[in-house]
């Protein structure tokens, strides 16, 4: 359930907001590349939040992956023996 249904209080990062950006950016005297920087170090750190927040998701599949392994091989093995 944790990685089908992930708390929303710790959601993804993906963007920075147009709106944060036309008020720092666009509104003002600041060179263009000044904030391609600035949009380059965001996407870095968003990428950075995401990654880390994936990592503890991806083990949380593979508990679950390998406890629904292990039911399927403990069913079969009840079957086999017929109890």
């Amino acid at each position: 359930m944790v990685v089908l249904w992930p708390p929303k209080d710790d959601a993804w990062t993906f963007v920075t907001g147009p709106k944060q950006l036309i008020e720092d950016w666009v509104k003002t005297e600041r060179p263009d590349l000044s904030m391609q920087l600035f949009l380059a170090e965001c996407l870095e750190g968003h990428y950075d939040a995401n990654a880390e927040r994936l990592d503890g998701l991806y083990r949380w599949f593979q508990v679950a992956a390998f406890s629904v392994g292990a039911s399927v091989i403990l069913g079969c093995m009840q079957l086999a023996v017929g109890s």
